[in-house]
C-alpha cells in the first residue's frame, strides 16, 4: 500500500492507495470523495475559501458512504 501525509484544512491527514478491494470499516469513514471523469475531463469543485477539490462531502447521520458519494 502506498501512502503519504498531507496538510488538509489545517490538519495533517494520511492518504493511502490500496491494491485490493477491501474497504475500511464504515464506522471509521467520515467523508467520501470521488474522481469523476467524462469525455476525457475530470470534474473539480471550487470551494469557497478552500480552492479546488474533488467532489464529495461528509456523511450525514445514518448515511452510507455509497449514498454520500451519490448525493
Amino acid at each position: 500500500m502506498n501512502s503519504t501525509y498531507v496538510w488538509w484544512g489545517g490538519s495533517k491527514v494520511k492518504l493511502a492507495w490500496r491494491q485490493d478491494s477491501i474497504l475500511p470499516d464504515t464506522s471509521r469513514v467520515t467523508s467520501v470523495h470521488g474522481f469523476c471523469f467524462k469525455d476525457g475531463k475530470m470534474l473539480l469543485v471550487n470551494l469557497h475559501k478552500r480552492g479546488w477539490d474533488f467532489p464529495g462531502g461528509h456523511l450525514e447521520k445514518g448515511e452510507s458512504p455509497e449514498g454520500c458519494l451519490k448525493r
